[in-house]
């Protein structure tokens, strides 16, 4: 069975690929990871990463729920988060050298909402 390009299907496609088995979360978190870090930062789209060993606690918690049939709305779905949102321990910039390289102390509420569906902010 042929698997398809993760970075090409929407939120709603890759949910039915999690939930049909043909891809996993930790594998397309992983390669959006991977992706994101390689050509996002050469690109100058990228300003920061979320810490990849929390990236790989949540991808692997992901991949189990769907494994237990026990996912979340958006089980799995990484995100990029805007640099003018707070996501914490993240850079919040706002695209201005005056804010510098401050962390956000904790997230702003869409992303709080986004964690507690179960997206991966990457």
């Amino acid at each position: 069975m042929s698997h398809p390009e993760p970075a090409s299907l929407t939120a709603r496609e890759l949910l039915r690929a999690y939930r049909s088995e043909d891809l996993r979360a930790d594998e397309v978190i992983a390669a959006s990871y991977e992706c994101l870090s390689d050509i996002g930062r050469a690109e100058g789209i990228v300003l920061a990463l979320a810490d990849p060993s929390t990236i790989s606690e949540a991808s692997q918690e992901s991949t189990r729920r769907w494994r237990a049939g026990e996912p979340r709305p958006l089980e799995g779905i990484p995100v990029g988060i805007k640099d003018i949102i707070a996501t914490a321990d993240m850079p919040t910039t706002g695209g201005s050298a005056v804010l510098g390289d401050a962390l956000a102390g904790q997230d702003a509420s869409c992303v709080s909402r986004l964690r507690d569906n179960a997206a991966c902010p990457v």
